[in-house]
């Protein structure tokens, strides 16, 4: 990582942690809906509508910068690019080793 510059740092770190973030929010959707009555040490006061108007705004702002990195001039997408790619090969890596323990 140390052969990228500080602003293609910036993009990929944008990228991996808006994703992380969207799975932060799945989660809280899917536990939301399959468990709502388990015991929680914080609970959001919110019902599943409001947890999704709520999820949008990040999304939508993730979706935003990602595709401002992707249209820019230069070689400003490359960052982006590596990014998904690294987030690609974790899902593959994933199905590798499941398929593995089989």
């Amino acid at each position: 990582m140390v052969l990228w510059s500080f602003e293609e740092l910036i993009v990929i770190d944008v990228t991996l942690y808006g994703t992380a973030l969207f799975l932060e929010f799945i989660s809280l959707l899917i536990l939301r809906i399959k468990k709502p009555l388990q015991h929680r040490p914080f609970r959001v006061p919110l019902p599943v509508w409001g947890l999704s108007v709520i999820f949008i705004i990040p999304v939508l702002l993730f979706a935003i910068a990602l595709s401002g990195a992707f249209m820019a001039e230069g070689d400003s997408f490359k960052p982006a690019l590596f990014a998904v790619a690294a987030l690609l090969s974790g899902e593959l890596v994933w199905q590798f080793i499941r398929f593995r323990r089989k």
